[in-house]
């Protein structure tokens, strides 16, 4: 796996959109903050467009996020927020020069799309904050101040509560995933990458659990957890639930799914 050169201050940083529009101002904050830490913010040109739901057509969305990738002064790439579209446009995109120079590509949600496509190529990312999740926020946010000491490479170590349906041990390996919903989606296309002996690392928002639980029967059919080395369940936020309840939380449908498996579990 190829890791991308740390930052120092001075640097630049690209924020971009993927996916859904923003509005004016979302991002004044991100742009404030990194400023604040003595990197160089560099916009998007089509950030602010709105084509739908998106920021921009695909083809505009695609010409922003390439011109990034393809300008050697830019040391990472922040998208601007979640949603939906990366994957309408992630065909577009020219990897060539990003594989020769590659940099940090951030954001969680349906940047996972990015996540999984760099990696597939053998480059490291960070899943992270982005720039819409830092509304209402100061500069000592705890998401912003992570994604920074990962850019800087110092990250934190991380705690987390003990659960009940943890599964104990000890693993090293590679750390893939991140949305479920995405990272299911995308499973079988050029933007796919390699499970077997991985850490995979799952989130979701605003699913009803029988959604988590058709998505997880999924990715077990396909055999895609039977190889994995650890699974990390980060937050996987709940939908307001059907006339009919399912019965089990989002982390005990995880479970059930990955309980035949002999390798560690961390919720939370």
């Amino acid at each position: 796996m190829i890791v991308p050169p740390y930052l120092q201050k001075g640097d630049r940083i690209a924020i971009v959109a993927t996916a859904r529009s923003i509005a004016e101002g979302q991002i004044d904050n991100m742009v404030s903050f990194l400023k604040q830490d003595g990197f160089e913010p560099v916009i998007g040109t089509h950030i602010y467009d709105v084509h739908d739901r998106y920021a921009g057509n695909d083809s505009r969305r695609a010409e922003d996020l390439q011109l990034m990738l393809d300008d050697p002064k830019i040391k990472a790439v922040i998208c601007a927020r979640g949603g939906y579209g990366t994957a309408r446009m992630i065909d577009d995109i020219d990897w060539s020069t990003f594989v020769r120079c590659p940099k940090w590509i951030c954001g969680f949600s349906d940047a996972t799309v990015l996540h999984s496509h760099v990696n597939s190529i053998g480059v490291a990312s960070i899943h992270s904050t982005m720039a819409t999740g830092l509304i209402n926020t100061d500069f000592d946010d705890p998401n912003y101040r992570t994604l920074v000491s990962e850019l800087i490479g110092k990250p934190k170590e991380l705690k987390v509560e003990h659960n009940d349906l943890n599964r104990p041990g000890e693993t090293e390996a590679e750390l893939i995933g991140g949305n479920l919903a995405v990272f299911s989606s995308i499973m079988g296309s050029p933007s796919d990458t390699r499970w077997d002996g991985k850490i995979l690392m799952l989130e979701d928002v605003c699913e009803y659990p029988y959604n988590v639980d058709r998505m997880m029967l999924n990715l077990r059919r396909a055999g895609r957890l039977k190889g994995l080395a650890g699974l990390v369940v980060g937050d996987i936020s709940e939908q307001e639930e059907d006339d009919i309840p399912f019965g089990k939380t989002m982390y005990e449908v995880v479970a059930e799914h990955v309980k035949s498996y002999d390798f560690p579990v961390a919720f939370g």
